[in-house]
């Protein structure tokens, strides 16, 4: 994978890196966020995709399907979809489940750049606050610091989440839907 591959790659990684925890319920949009920091820091991948929205994650899996159906019929590759998904059948992605295959992805992006663990465990994170859109949806703010190196970095991002239930589930953090673009998927919104 190239430098601008790792480094896309790296921001993905740091979308979903620790926050720091205020308490709270876990029924409620912080606490899911809260979980999900807690599940990464510990590289329980299919604990993370449990958090993701099943909509989410069906669009996921469809986008998974896509690509691999263009693949097959043009015979075409890609290094960065090898290194994340290997070269599966249409058989074998029809019979995944949408979490596992979500699980897969995080888990295998990590073994592409091993690196990105460790800057993980160095991130320090604030939720700056929570935006309600209606009863359907919340949107937390977080800001991140990181250090790569001698470089430090800091951004702001938020993330969406939507009712399942009675339950509160996560969309995907846009710099992976942005990683997704990069590597030529067609576009998923949120």
């Amino acid at each position: 994978m190239g430098n601008a591959g790792k480094t896309l790659m790296c921001a993905v990684m740091l979308s979903l890196a620790p926050f720091v925890s205020s308490g709270g319920q876990v029924s409620s949009p912080e606490a899911v966020v809260d979980s999900a920091a807690t599940r990464l820091t510990a590289q329980d991948w299919s604990g993370y995709a449990a958090l993701i929205h099943p909509d989410v994650l069906q669009d996921f899996a469809y986008y998974v399907m896509k690509i691999t159906d263009i693949r097959m019929q043009t015979g075409g590759g890609g290094e960065e979809f090898d290194l994340l998904f290997g070269r599966p059948t249409m058989e074998e992605l029809k019979s995944a489940e949408p979490r596992t295959l979500f699980a897969n992805f995080l888990g295998a992006s990590i073994k592409a750049v091993p690196e990105f663990a460790q800057i993980m465990l160095q991130v320090s994170s604030k939720r700056l606050g929570t935006v309600s859109e209606g009863e359907q949806f919340r949107h937390i703010v977080i800001r991140q610091s990181y250090r790569i190196g001698e470089n430090v970095a800091d951004r702001v991002e938020v993330l969406t989440l939507e009712r399942d239930g009675e339950t509160w589930k996560m969309h995907l953090p846009p710099s992976i839907v942005t990683f997704l673009d990069e590597l030529g998927w067609p576009r998923m919104d949120g």
